[in-house]
């Protein structure tokens, strides 16, 4: 029962899924190697779509994998758009690495862009993975200015129909 019971929690600890905040980061830490991905929040079709990794060390740590894969809905089935790999490398205490990351999007990408962070160190291991970046034909702020101008073509429509009355 205690065995089971453990397993529970390393499976718990090791695989967390996180709704991506406001600001367009997230945080992880997996076996001694902290990082933050920046992503944008939203997209057009066809852009490319750029994200900020960086990856660090707490302590002393050797580094077997760590992988950013960015999945996407092309059409009706779901594509690995981009995968980044830092494989076999050794980490000093309180070093950084930053990696920029673009991506282009095929023309019939939809939803939103599926991100997986994984990392395998001789202290532990942990996956991280979250659904961010929506895909858009028109993005938020684009509607926005168009429904104020729409709003704007009303109010006129509105004010000639109402000196017809």
């Amino acid at each position: 029962m205690e065995l089971a019971f453990l397993a529970v929690i390393v499976l718990v600890v090791s695989c967390q899924m996180v709704k991506a905040s406001d600001s367009g980061v997230v945080s992880f830490t997996h076996g001694y190697v902290w990082g933050s991905l920046e992503f944008p929040e939203e997209v057009h079709l066809a852009d490319r779509v750029t994200c900020n990794l960086a990856v660090g060390a707490y302590i002393d740590v050797d580094i077997y994998n760590f992988t950013l894969g960015i999945s996407g809905l092309v059409g009706q089935s779901w594509q690995v758009l981009h995968i980044e790999q830092i494989l076999s490398r050794h980490m000093m205490q309180g070093e950084n690495i930053s990696v920029s990351v673009i991506v282009v999007l095929p023309q019939n990408t939809s939803a939103s862009l599926h991100y997986v962070v994984e990392a395998s160190t001789d202290k532990g291991f942990g996956k991280t993975a979250f659904y961010a970046t929506y895909v858009r034909s028109s993005t938020y702020s684009e509607l926005q200015i168009n429904n104020s101008k729409l709003q704007q073509e009303y109010g006129q429509l509105f004010g000639s129909y109402q000196n017809l009355i």
